[in-house]
């Protein structure tokens, strides 16, 4: 029988976890669950990227040797491999969008945090006028 894991990395796995199903399962959407599923995605289109394929070379020999082997060592890996770095890019972008809302909020806070300070230094600096016409001397 084996032992159960108590490494650090199991750890860190099961609370992973347990956070991500968390964040699926959040009714408020206070976080974002997208960041974390991204990698079970992934793996997941790759997969069914690989049934797709292997579903059209099986086709493919059902209609005969040739149109079997040319999927089989041409058609079949290149729409593997088109299908999973789509999937990719759609993931990444999907991912760097969250990342910017996540920036945007944490300037957002920053900037609340700050308003109150700039309207007492303002009030203490003295006014320039910069769009006073010159006059003109001929």
């Amino acid at each position: 029988m084996t032992e159960p894991d108590d490494t650090p990395a199991a750890a860190w796995r099961l609370s992973t976890a347990r956070d991500t199903l968390r964040a699926i399962f959040d009714p408020s959407f206070e976080r974002y669950a997208t960041t974390r599923v991204v990698p079970m995605l992934f793996l997941l289109g790759v997969g069914l990227a690989a049934l797709s394929a292997l579903y059209r070379v099986i086709e493919a020999f059902s209609e005969g040797a040739l149109p079997g082997l040319l999927w089989l060592l041409l058609l079949g890996p290149a729409q593997f491999v088109g299908i999973s770095l789509l999937i990719r890019i759609l993931l990444e972008l999907c991912v760097a969008i969250f990342r910017l809302a996540s920036a945007i909020e944490d300037v957002i806070l920053i900037a609340h945090r700050i308003e109150g300070q700039t309207g007492d230094i303002a009030s203490d600096l003295p006014r320039i006028q910069f769009w006073k016409p010159r006059r003109r001397t001929e």
